[in-house]
């Protein structure tokens, strides 16, 4: 913690800003609950938030075959799950997730492990 220390007409003022910075990046996503067409995604929060409460996480996609990548929602996640839906059947995903506060989102967490949307073994059409 920072202290500034002023003077003024010979009193000592000090001053204790508080600072906040971006939160650190949450925990790899992990998927469950995969179907052609959707899959569920979980997160742990980041270690340390900044200095300031986690009010959002920003949830991305990227199709394995392209370098961009998307954002999921445009709503405010607040908590550390989402089911992601409307997917490309066939398709290969990874995911990634930045938590945010009030001083911005930081940085992305580790890729999630990829997955292709199809549905569970054994309940292939």
């Amino acid at each position: 913690m920072h202290v500034f220390k002023l003077k003024y007409h010979n009193e000592n003022i000090f001053l204790h800003p508080l600072i906040s910075d971006v939160p650190e990046a949450p925990g790899e996503p992990q998927i469950t609950n995969l179907t052609e067409d959707s899959m569920h995604v979980q997160w742990t929060p980041p270690e340390s938030d900044g200095g300031s409460p986690i009010f959002n996480y920003i949830l991305e996609k990227r199709q394995l075959a392209t370098l961009r990548w998307v954002r999921v929602t445009e709503d405010t996640v607040s908590g550390t799950e989402l089911t992601v839906e409307k997917l490309t059947p066939g398709e290969d995903y990874v995911f990634r997730v930045m938590a945010e506060n009030k001083a911005g989102p930081g940085p992305a967490s580790p890729p999630s492990d990829t997955v292709v949307a199809k549905p569970p073994y054994g309940k292939e059409k």
